[in-house]
């Protein structure tokens, strides 16, 4: 007989891991998006629910573009389906400031981009 530990056992530890071979440093073309109207359901928590996204993802690639860029009711960008977007405007990085899960890239970007004294804002 298994035994599982107790959802209240504070020792328990999960682990996901994804291995993959490393991308390769070629230059890819840019990549083209469909804007959809959506927001995902509490935003700044990365959780499983994940239904929305995916739909709208599959549903711009079989349209024929790459991914989706989400939008919020009011048309203020938030993100892609799995990654965040910035802008550069000539002076400083721009990141939309609509509801989006600030991912661990963007915080590697960020932090690093502030270390070289590149400035930048959300709007």
């Amino acid at each position: 007989m298994t035994v599982l530990p107790s959802p209240t056992d504070k020792t328990r530890t999960d682990v996901m891991m994804a291995v993959s071979d490393p991308v390769r440093d070629t230059g890819r073309p840019p990549l083209r998006v469909r804007t959809v109207q959506y927001e995902r359901d509490l935003p700044r928590l990365k959780h499983m629910a994940t239904l929305g996204l995916t739909f709208h993802c599959l549903e711009a690639r079989n349209a024929g573009f790459d991914d989706v860029l989400f939008a919020g009711r009011d048309g203020s960008l938030s993100e892609g389906s799995a990654w965040n977007i910035a802008f550069w405007d000539g002076t400083q990085i721009v990141w939309p400031d609509g509801p989006h899960l600030a991912g661990i890239t963007m915080k590697l970007l960020r932090d690093g981009l502030r270390e070289l004294g590149v400035p930048d804002t959300s709007r």
